[in-house]
């Protein structure tokens, strides 16, 4: 299945769309994501938004993350 990961690059300190092909789960989707992934991946969405999707050019930075679920 393919999903658009919002991720946060943290050498660019962007955040940036990235289109994947990962499993139709989408716990088991997030961590292929995850493993795959070159920053940290905020949240993922069936199917292909990457053109469709509005990322303000902003800077951002991030001081500390926490993730509670399963993957």
């Amino acid at each position: 299945m393919i999903w658009t990961a919002v991720v946060y690059n943290v050498p660019e300190e962007k955040v940036k769309c990235v289109v994947f092909e990962g499993a139709p789960d989408s716990s088991k989707a997030y961590g292929e994501a995850v493993k795959n992934s070159k920053g940290i991946v905020l949240t993922i969405i069936k199917g292909n938004h990457e053109t469709g999707a509005f990322v303000p050019d902003i800077s951002l930075s991030l001081t500390r993350t926490r993730y509670n679920g399963e993957f």
